[in-house]
């Protein structure tokens, strides 16, 4: 992120825009059925979170970029069966969850993606 953003800001004009979309660290995904949630995934490690938001702080204290929006919305991941999601989840280093905690059957995870738009000065 550090370096991608680094290179996003120098190939920015005066007044050109940059826009930071990622999952967010900061909203718990949780798993879904039927629109209720049934399970919540636990933070492992949210380092790589935390470091793209000091990427972003850099410029926005330096004055080279003005925050101009931002927010976030709820991105779903429809899963088949139970193994799917257990198998996604184990590629994560990210998010974990008790796989006594997921019912069987198909589930949705719902995570947050935040956004920022920030202009260059």
């Amino acid at each position: 992120m550090v370096d991608a953003l680094d290179r996003a800001h120098k190939a920015l004009r005066p007044g050109g825009l940059l826009i930071d979309v990622r999952p967010s660290g900061r909203h718990v995904p949780r798993l879904e059925r039927d629109g209720r949630v049934v399970a919540r995934v636990v933070a492992r490690d949210l380092g790589r979170y935390r470091s793209a938001d000091a990427a972003v702080r850099g410029p926005v204290a330096a004055g080279s970029l003005r925050p101009v929006q931002a927010g976030r919305f709820w991105f779903r991941h429809s899963f088949p069966d139970r193994a799917a999601l257990l198998a996604w989840l184990a590629q994560r280093d990210d998010w974990a969850i008790d796989p006594h905690a997921v019912p069987a059957g198909t589930r949705t995870l719902r995570r947050a993606v935040e956004f920022a738009h920030y202009r260059r000065t």
